[in-house]
């Protein structure tokens, strides 16, 4: 198929297969629709799965090939509930919703998969998408799967670290209930706004390019020097502002590691008074955001590229959630209603095509 990787594993045995003993048939004579949708899945940086057809055949990237597991590669070309008997009931019901114009997202959802012939608890984040063919109609289904394990055992790490510190030191329960609501986390500090010490844990010391052995002895001037030139004065504002006015801290910024790569981090705290209401400590926790940038950067590149695709079919294409909200149009579908894009996007039907509907 014209546009695949040629160093994808998944793509080079999509190319071998033989589809004309499949319901799809030969791959020479499958729609546009479909080998377009094939050739996004196959060149994705996140793991993707095509379902198409109403058998709903699977065709998948490398990235999905290592979720599934020992199901690879004999999934490859078979019917998805013939492959995954056992979560059917997870699937049957989201299937059907998709297949009839609907959108599906689940967060951290938990399976057990088998990996190297043995049980492996997973947790995904997931998103079911409608793919529609040259006539308008659904002919498959989009799976968008990230992994979440890691995430979790941080979020995990945290608490159980969180806790123990909150048995060993009542006076900073405040930053220790911060720690554990976090995720992918950075660290957490507390700062001695009179004597300005900035007490920090070694990794979130590491990230803002200070020695972890100094993590304790340094004012927060130092810190302040991990952080990105472009955001390191709205960072200072930031906290001036919540000390003066004694509100809450949240900010996004970016850290410059010393080898030229920029982390993303949120960081949230609070200043707490002595009894006299003067500031004395600042207290908080962060989170390494980097990985979810990336992510949210590789689905808006997908998500231009789906728009780009759709946009060039000459057919109404667009889909609706829920709520019958418009969410997805392309262009013959929005100059079919004379509408733009911001015009359309989270109209109900009613509100478009009016109460004869």
């Amino acid at each position: 198929m014209k546009g695949t990787s040629t160093d994808s594993e998944a793509a080079a045995l999509i190319a071998r297969l033989d589809w004309a003993r499949s319901p799809l048939g030969e791959a020479n004579d499958w729609p546009q629709s479909l080998r377009t949708a094939v050739d996004i899945v196959v060149n994705s940086p996140m793991p993707m799965l095509l379902l198409w057809g109403d058998q709903l055949i699977q065709l998948y990237n490398d990235g999905f090939a290592r979720l599934a597991g020992n199901k690879h590669p004999g999934a490859l070309g078979q019917p998805a509930h013939a492959t995954w008997p056992e979560l059917q009931d997870f699937t049957a019901p989201i299937y059907d919703a998709v297949l009839g114009g609907q959108v599906r997202t689940f967060t951290e959802q938990r399976f057990i998969l088998q990996r190297d012939h043995r049980d492996t608890e997973i947790w995904l984040d997931l998103t079911y998408s409608p793919i529609r063919d040259e006539s308008g109609a659904v002919a498959g289904i989009l799976v968008t799967a990230i992994e979440t394990n890691e995430r979790r055992r941080k979020a995990l790490e945290l608490q159980q670290r969180s806790e123990d510190s909150l048995k060993a030191q009542h006076n900073t329960e405040q930053r220790l209930q911060l720690a554990l609501a976090a995720t992918d986390a950075v660290g957490t500090w507390d700062w001695d706004i009179g004597e300005d010490r900035f007490i920090a844990d070694a990794h979130f010391a590491f990230l803002h390019g200070v020695d972890p052995n100094e993590a304790s002895l340094l004012p927060i001037s130092d810190y302040l020097q991990g952080v990105h030139p472009e955001d390191r004065g709205t960072v200072a504002r930031s906290i001036k502002h919540c000390i003066t006015h004694g509100t809450e801290y949240a900010e996004e910024y970016r850290l410059l590691q010393a080898d030229g790569q920029v982390r993303w981090v949120f960081a949230r705290g609070r200043c707490y008074k002595d009894p006299q209401g003067r500031p004395a400590r600042f207290l908080g926790a962060a989170l390494d955001l980097t990985e979810r940038k990336h992510t949210e950067q590789a689905l808006r590149q997908s998500q231009t590229e789906l728009q780009l695709i759709i946009n060039a079919m000459p057919v109404l294409i667009g889909y609706v959630d829920h709520e019958q909200r418009f969410r997805l149009n392309n262009s013959a579908y929005l100059d079919w209603y004379g509408m733009t894009p911001q015009e359309l996007y989270g109209k109900s039907i009613r509100e478009v095509l009016g109460d004869e509907v």
